[in-house]
């Protein structure tokens, strides 16, 4: 008799044991992220109805940057923060930017950390840029049609002096934005 009550007890905690393994399959497979692009396409579909193309995508930090243009030849910056949580990957929208300048910049600070951006495409066929933060002069080559390049600078200062573009010949296309 003992052993009958046994039985029926160890029966229903295997029981339940499957429902709850059941549950958390279920749970998983209902909640796998699309992947990153087809999420992007349809986030920024819905945010901008004059998208036209992503151009470039880079991870840094925790952050995606990218850089998109719109079918009015704006150039336009979003950041999507990649957020772990148990089941998944997610992926919060963290920040945004637009220009009708062929290049410009996006810049953030807070109390740690100062974030600039150079985006945009190369439209004048510019091999250079230079620009100057806290007194340190950050310089870099272009060798692409669109421009995606980030600083993550320690401190909190994201403002640019001295923006500057050049040529082929290093000679200045343009020295502001």
């Amino acid at each position: 008799m003992f052993m009958n009550h046994m039985k029926k007890y160890l029966n229903m905690y295997i029981f339940l044991l499957l429902l709850i393994i059941i549950g958390c399959l279920v749970m998983i497979i209902r909640h796998q992220p699309q992947d990153f692009y087809s999420y992007l396409i349809q986030d920024i579909s819905q945010r901008d109805r004059h998208f036209e193309t992503i151009e470039k995508i880079k991870y840094q930090d925790g952050l995606y940057f990218i850089s998109y243009l719109d079918d009015q030849a704006q150039s336009h910056l979003l950041i999507y923060e990649n957020v772990q949580n148990l089941w998944m990957n997610d992926y919060q929208f963290w920040g945004e930017s637009s220009s009708s300048q062929d290049i410009d910049t996006f810049n953030y600070a807070d109390s740690h950390l100062a974030i600039i951006v150079v985006y945009g495409k190369n439209k004048q066929n510019a091999s250079q840029y230079s620009f100057v933060n806290d007194g340190k002069v950050y310089e870099k080559e272009i060798n692409d049609s669109h421009i995606l390049d980030i600083y993550m600078l320690d401190g909190s200062s994201c403002h640019i002096d001295d923006w500057t573009l050049y040529d082929q010949n290093h000679q200045v296309i343009q020295n502001e934005l």
